[in-house]
């Protein structure tokens, strides 16, 4: 009964240890591809006194680098947001 119950516990430890490698390998590869753009979004920053419409908003590394009216860039993941609004979040 014991020799059982320390197979158990061994496979649920080295279960959990590769479950957590796994995890680990998966955050570091999101976190460098976390670059994206979005197309024709309407913005609202909080802090203009109008939205800006059909804007082009650049994400690099997980933070804004650009709201405007550029063309996106010629490379990476581009996500069309035409009749969406982006707003900020506290």
């Amino acid at each position: 009964m014991k020799t059982t119950l320390s197979r158990h516990i061994t496979s649920i430890f080295w279960g959990l240890f590769i479950l957590l490698t796994l995890c680990v390998q998966a955050g570091a590869q999101t976190a460098a591809n976390d670059s994206f753009t979005m197309v024709h979004a309407n913005v609202i920053d909080g802090v203009s006194n109008a939205p800006m419409m059909d804007a082009t908003v650049i994400v690099v590394s997980g933070h804004i680098q650009s709201i405007g009216h550029e063309a996106p860039p010629s490379r990476g993941t581009v996500i069309d947001l035409k009749g969406h609004w982006l707003l900020p979040d506290s």
